[in-house]
């Protein structure tokens, strides 16, 4: 058993502790500021998980060996340098930061340190098949498609525009290197990403759909590959890939316990983690 910490405990810090628990692991929570509804909720549903309010109990504590940061993009860059000296492995949520230069710096800071931004769509077992289909086919078009998780505008804030397209983006990157050309369209809600080979599109739509989708059309020569939420279909329309474990607790099981054999990928990732944040920094500022 891991003993590890959580820092950040909002919608996503909330699955992150469930499969962190499911895992087996020795958490302890970093809450911010006192939260007597947030203390009640770790009582109720995980009774054997501490919690604390003093960053300064996670820093001093050797047997802690693994920090998760699940905090504002904001504050990503602050958090991760903050634990540094104290020598642990870092896993961040996306976006890395805010920012291109801040993402730069970080990722160049935590070079000594086992760190993994939580890309979480680039351990997808459906993707595995994506990366070998683009490889040996011609992929000419991709078409994206997704429910708004916010009735914002996304362009309304450059934290809402990176964190509605970062997964997007970085499938996109992932399997077809650096974009050429890349904008988005306020009036459709579209963004267009054009690559060597490859156009692309990523089209939002309202939040009042019945059914929360994300689906991925990939598009080759003879045909076309459906990645609809947690299913993969081949060109006949077949299942070729539906994963039996949560991506999620898979991506964490990687960081904890595989991280040595997937380090090469993983510091693939990290790289595209940053390479997102500056194509969609660069998008924003023409607005």
């Amino acid at each position: 058993m891991k003993k590890v910490a959580l820092i950040g405990l909002g919608k996503w810090g909330t699955n992150i502790l469930r499969e962190l628990v499911s895992l087996g692991n020795n958490v302890v929570v970093l809450l911010h500021n006192k939260d007597e509804t947030k203390e009640e909720w770790i009582i109720r549903n995980y009774p054997d998980v501490s919690f604390t309010y003093q960053i300064s109990d996670l820093k001093d504590d050797e047997s802690i060996e693994v920090v998760f940061v699940a905090t504002p993009m904001s504050t990503h860059y602050e958090v991760c340098t903050d634990f540094l000296v104290s020598n642990k492995r870092i896993y961040v949520e996306k976006p890395i930061t805010n920012s291109l230069d801040t993402a730069q710096k970080l990722l160049e800071s935590m070079k000594s340190l086992d760190f993994m931004v939580g890309l979480i769509f680039l351990y997808h077992e459906c993707f595995k098949h994506l990366l070998n289909i683009a490889k040996n086919e011609k992929v000419v078009e991709v078409i994206a498609t997704k429910t708004l998780r916010t009735t914002s505008d996304p362009t309304s804030s450059k934290d809402l525009f990176l964190d509605t397209f970062i997964h997007e983006m970085s499938i996109l990157i992932k399997l077809f290197g650096e974009p050429i050309q890349a904008i988005y369209n306020k009036d459709t809600k579209k963004l267009e990403v054009d690559f060597k080979d490859t156009k692309a599109s990523v089209v939002l739509l309202e939040q009042n759909q019945q059914e929360k989708i994300r689906k991925f059309e990939f598009v080759a020569h003879d045909g076309k590959y459906l990645w609809n939420n947690d299913e993969l279909f081949d060109k006949n329309g077949d299942l070729m890939c539906k994963p039996e474990v949560s991506t999620l607790k898979s991506e964490l099981s990687i960081f904890l316990n595989e991280y040595s054999v997937n380090k090469d990928y993983i510091d693939s990732n990290n790289k595209i983690a940053v390479t997102c944040v500056g194509v969609l920094e660069e998008i924003y500022n023409r607005f």
